[in-house]
């Protein structure tokens, strides 16, 4: 884990991106993970203007990537994105935002690949890693 507590940083990848987060926590890293994502293509600074809740599966790899998928699915299908996101067991609370063409910054994301998924408790707290298909 990086000094930080918590955070999340970009690894170079071949064609794609890899996104690796951690926190003291499950739910933490989970943020991290998120605002990894949204970064990597957006950046936002609308007020919220709607909150949506996300029922997460009850095991954490399958977690992480509902909330990663949601992020993608609600991108594209409806051109929102969390300016806020904020992860509590087996719920995700999304504050989502209209993601207007001047926010994006990157390539926006098509997938999370399933190709060196991990999210995992380690000695020093929680580490997540995904690859996203641009």
């Amino acid at each position: 884990m990086s000094e930080q507590r918590a955070g999340y940083r970009f690894v170079p990848h071949t064609a794609d991106l890899m996104v690796e987060a951690w926190g003291a926590t499950r739910d933490e890293a989970f943020e991290q993970a998120a605002r990894g994502l949204i970064t990597s293509f957006a950046e936002i600074t609308g007020a919220v203007t709607v909150t949506q809740d996300l029922e997460l599966p009850a095991d954490d790899g399958g977690a992480l990537l509902a909330l990663l998928e949601e992020i993608v699915f609600l991108a594209d299908a409806r051109a929102l994105v969390p300016s806020e996101v904020r992860v509590r067991g087996a719920v995700a609370s999304l504050g989502l935002t209209e993601l207007h063409p001047e926010a994006v910054t990157g390539a926006p994301p098509k997938a999370i690949t399933y190709h060196e998924f991990s999210a995992e408790q380690r000695l020093d707290g929680w580490h997540c890693r995904f690859v996203v298909d641009v």
